[in-house]
């Protein structure tokens, strides 16, 4: 069963987010950044699964729940274009959601951690931060198109 209010709401969360990363990348803040456009992937493949009647439940990894209940078996009857997308928006959703924790705490070594500031910078910054606004464009797509 489809909920498009649901997932409406979900999509409006992920593009605050996308302001917000937009905001943090724009002064520097490259942790940040990371971490609302990863917050953002999450958001629109929650709007995906709400969309589909599918409760994510709570998960920082969405598109393995796209991946497993939706693609693989097409249980849905989607056009090829439409699981194209979906496969798309998980692989782009990947990338950030393996990101992990390292945005907001940086990477635990035995002695040390490794600041949160000193994994980003602004090369690798600014392809997580292209990557999710491809996939609130290609999110919107899906929603509107299916």
């Amino acid at each position: 069963m489809k909920n498009k209010a649901k997932s409406e709401y979900w999509i409006e969360m992920a593009e605050e987010d996308m302001k917000d990363a937009a905001i943090s990348l724009k002064n520097n803040r490259f942790p940040s950044a990371v971490f609302h456009s990863q917050q953002c992937c999450e958001k629109v493949c929650k709007a995906i699964l709400a969309f589909l009647g599918i409760e994510a439940g709570k998960t920082h990894f969405p598109s393995s729940v796209i991946e497993l209940m939706v693609i693989r078996g097409n249980k849905y009857q989607m056009l090829n274009k439409d699981i194209e997308t979906l496969e798309r928006i998980v692989a782009l959703s990947k990338i950030l959601e393996s990101q992990k924790e390292f945005p907001r705490y940086g990477w635990e070594m035995v002695d040390k951690i490794i600041m949160p500031s000193e994994i980003f910078d602004a090369n690798k910054t600014t392809s997580f931060f292209k990557n999710a606004e491809e996939v609130v464009k290609l999110g919107r797509i899906f929603l509107k198109g299916f």
